[in-house]
């Protein structure tokens, strides 16, 4: 994961990261999981019910529908 984030703005990584956590998530387990975050800009984008059209949003909303299948 490291190569793939290197000379990305950190929001960029972080919302990255936080996919292919989920995506591992999804895949692996069947127990209740707590993720903690601690880049704003992510936190707020997974509660803002508007997207805009930036990469950065497009791997949000990857993001949410990833979560909608957790739930």
């Amino acid at each position: 994961m490291t190569k793939r984030c290197q000379g990305l703005p950190p929001s960029k990584a972080e919302t990255m990261a936080f996919l292919e956590a989920l995506i591992w998530a999804k895949h692996f387990t069947t127990c209740n999981i707590i993720f903690e975050l601690d880049c704003k800009s992510i936190v707020d984008g997974l509660g803002s019910i508007k997207s805009t059209r930036t990469e950065l949003s497009f791997i949000l909303v990857k993001c949410k529908e990833v979560l909608n299948k957790l739930s």
